[in-house]
């Protein structure tokens, strides 16, 4: 397989030479609603103004044949950089407009914040034993109470808890 000798950085430059500038600044890209995920979706924040800027810049490499996101990225970046502060301010009111939409989008209801609770004091007294001392049969089926709580379990030389005491 052939080694690819050119860099990032020519790629982007000449990718940059080959986009149409005037798609980009002003972006043609433009509607606040495409940049914020759907609802069923949660993403984690809302794109800024660079990153805007940047799928504005790989949708125009795409028109063009480029597919490569690292070179698309160097090139977003250049063009960024060269950009003059009324081009961004473009985007900067678009990412804005961003931002309120997926607030609205994303904000959950507050629930009002309750006072502490107290513990309750009462006057019962300690609970009073069972009143069941035999066995109970359903359907044919014994139930000892206090079978579980008597039965003497048998020794197990090997148990944890015979090791450590013995």
């Amino acid at each position: 397989m052939a080694e690819n000798k050119f860099s990032v950085e020519f790629l982007a430059t000449s990718l940059v030479d080959k986009l149409d500038r005037r798609n980009i600044f002003p972006p043609l890209l433009n509607n606040p609603e495409l940049f914020v995920a759907p609802i069923g979706t949660r993403s984690k924040k809302p794109p800024n103004s660079f990153f805007i800027c940047r799928k504005n810049v790989y949708r125009e490499a795409n028109r063009s044949g480029t597919h490569n996101m690292r070179v698309i990225s160097k090139a977003a970046s250049i063009l960024w950089k060269a950009a003059s502060h009324e081009e961004k301010s473009i985007y900067q009111k678009i990412a804005s407009r961003v931002h309120e939409i997926y607030a609205l989008r994303n904000s959950r209801p507050r629930l009002p914040v309750l006072p502490p609770i107290k513990p309750l004091k009462h006057s019962l007294s300690p609970p009073y034993p069972s009143f069941v001392t035999r066995p109970t049969t359903f359907n044919n089926i014994r139930i000892d109470i206090d079978y579980n709580r008597n039965k003497q379990k048998p020794y197990n030389p090997h148990s944890v808890y015979n090791v450590l005491n013995h």
